[in-house]
C-alpha cells in the first residue's frame, strides 16, 4: 500500500502531516497580519539548513500539537522533527515521541525518523537520559556551540547525523556506566 499516493515526494508527505491542506502555509505566505516567528526557532531552522539538513519552520503554520520544524533527507531516507525550547526541554520529550509515532503511520516503512529537541539551556545528565528513553536527541547549549563550529568546516547531512548519533550513544554509555571521558 502506497501511503503517500498523490505526493510529489516524501517531503510533501511530511509537510502534509503538519498542514494537511496547506491552509496555514497559505496564511503565512499571503496573510499580512500573521504573527512573528520566534527568533530561537528561526535560528535552529537556519542552523539545521546550513548544516545540510533542510527543515521547514512550521511553528505557527501547522496544525496544533506539531513540532516547530520538519523535513526530509531523501538520500538518507530520514524524516526530521525538531522542537525548539528556551528551557525545560524535559517537557517536550513525551510529546515528541507521540509525534514520531503519528508521523511513522504516514511514512513508507523504509523511512527513519530523527526527533531532536533544541534548547538554549545547558542540559543535565538526567535530561539527556530522559531524552534517550524517548528516542529523542537533546541538543543543549554545548551541543549548539559544537554544531556552530561544524559550520566552519566542510560538513554534510551525514556528518551531522553521525554527530546526533554520537550524542545519543555517549548518553547511553554514560547511563550504562561504560562511558569514561578522558577529559573529565
Amino acid at each position: 500500500m502506497n501511503r503517500w499516493r498523490g505526493a510529489a515526494n516524501v517531503a510533501v508527505v511530511v509537510d502534509r502531516y503538519f498542514d494537511p491542506e496547506h491552509e496555514h502555509l497559505r496564511g503565512l505566505l499571503l496573510d499580512r497580519k500573521k504573527g512573528k516567528v520566534s527568533p530561537f526557532e528561526l535560528g535552529v531552522a537556519r542552523l539545521m539548513y546550513i548544516l545540510g539538513i533542510p527543515v521547514a519552520l512550521y511553528n505557527e503554520g501547522a496544525e496544533e500539537a506539531r513540532p516547530d520544524a520538519g523535513g526530509y533527507l531523501e538520500k538518507e531516507r530520514i524524516a526530521i522533527l525538531v522542537e525548539a525550547t528556551l528551557e525545560k526541554p524535559i517537557e517536550k520529550f513525551s510529546k515528541m515521541a507521540e509525534r514520531v509515532h503519528q508521523l511513522r503511520e504516514l511514512l513508507p516503512k523504509e523511512c527513519g525518523i530523527l526527533a531532536a529537541v533544541f534548547t538554549r539551556a545547558e542540559t543535565s545528565e538526567s535530561e539527556r537520559r530522559q531524552a534517550l528513553d524517548h528516542n529523542v536527541v537533546l541538543i543543549g547549549h554545548s551541543e549548539i556551540v559544537e554544531l556552530l563550529e561544524m559550520t566552519k568546516t566542510k560538513t554534510s547531512a551525514s556528518l551531522v547525523l553521525e554527530y546526533f548519533e554520537g550524542v545519543m550513544t555517549k548518553t547511553a554509555l554514560k547511563a550504562s556506566g561504560v562511558w569514561q571521558s578522558f577529559w573529565s
